[in-house]
């Protein structure tokens, strides 16, 4: 999953979010191979958005590749950078697909407006545990008050950037929703985590 490392429960940072939101990349991987048919389809709809879109789309995957390289390198610096620019690319993309919503078709509404709402939206919170996951590798704790500080304070940069840019994408429906299962899954692993101290302490 972007923005988490093969650590053990214990060595994870308390705002991982619970295994069963992981399930949100089932659905973007659907909807990217389903774009990837549609693509291969003659006369479908808005050629040239797509082929403006194709070369970043291609990047974004691109980059998740290289991201799950680092990840299992335990590179976890360089995951924290290869997500910011995932980040910013996805930022773009979804801004122009929301301005060319209009002259997208049903079929492009689903496969290519519903994944990158719905990869932006978990990449707008995940950035941030990718984050926390890096900082908690290189030594610093995750437990005590030193480890509740840091990681309220960035549980709390990611909802404010949530809510940024829910605001900014006119309360899209389908980015708004993947925010709160992010956020949900965050809380699930909270109690999780608990459940884990508790009966390890």
């Amino acid at each position: 999953m972007l923005g988490y490392t093969l650590e053990s429960e214990g060595d994870a940072p308390q705002i991982t979010p619970a295994a069963f939101t992981f399930i949100v990349w089932g659905v973007i991987t659907t909807l990217s191979f389903a774009y990837g048919v549609y693509q291969a389809l003659p006369h479908h709809g808005n050629n040239g958005l797509h082929m403006i879109l194709s070369k970043t789309l291609t990047t974004i995957y691109l980059l998740f590749v290289v991201w799950l390289i680092a990840a299992a390198m335990q590179l976890l610096f360089i995951t924290v950078l290869i997500f910011v620019v995932m980040f910013i690319v996805l930022i773009l993309v979804f801004d122009k697909l929301i301005k060319e919503r209009n002259n997208l078709n049903r079929a492009e509404q689903i496969i290519l407006f519903g994944q990158i709402a719905i990869y932006t939206g978990w990449t707008t919170i995940a950035i941030f545990a990718n984050t926390a996951s890096a900082i908690k590798y290189y030594g610093l704790s995750g437990v005590g008050v030193t480890g509740m500080i840091w990681q309220a304070a960035i549980l709390i940069l990611a909802l404010i950037n949530g809510k940024y840019w829910l605001e900014k994408f006119n309360r899209n429906l389908t980015f708004g929703i993947t925010l709160l299962w992010a956020l949900t899954g965050v809380f699930f692993g909270l109690i999780q985590y608990k459940k884990w101290a508790l009966t390890n302490n």
